[in-house]
């Protein structure tokens, strides 16, 4: 839902890591990344379903950029 509302909200040169908006290239990695690991984890059962949630490390670094953002222009 986050990346419905950033799109909607900000637009699409959000994701555009050719425009004006700070950090449109990581913007739309995450986008890349959130979609991508749902999209897996849905559709995938078993054992590849844990070779998916290696995603989820992907995730974690996330979670950690936007912390070390919120610190940098905090």
């Amino acid at each position: 839902m986050e990346i419905f509302f950033a799109l909607f909200a900000f637009g699409p040169q959000f994701y555009n890591p050719f425009g004006k908006t700070p950090l449109a290239a990581l913007h739309l990695f995450d986008a890349f990344v959130v979609i991508t690991t749902f999209v897996l984890e849905v559709a995938l059962k078993g054992r590849e379903e844990e070779l998916a949630a290696l995603l989820i490390i992907l995730r974690f670094w996330r979670i950690v950029k936007l912390v070390e953002g919120e610190h940098v222009f905090g």
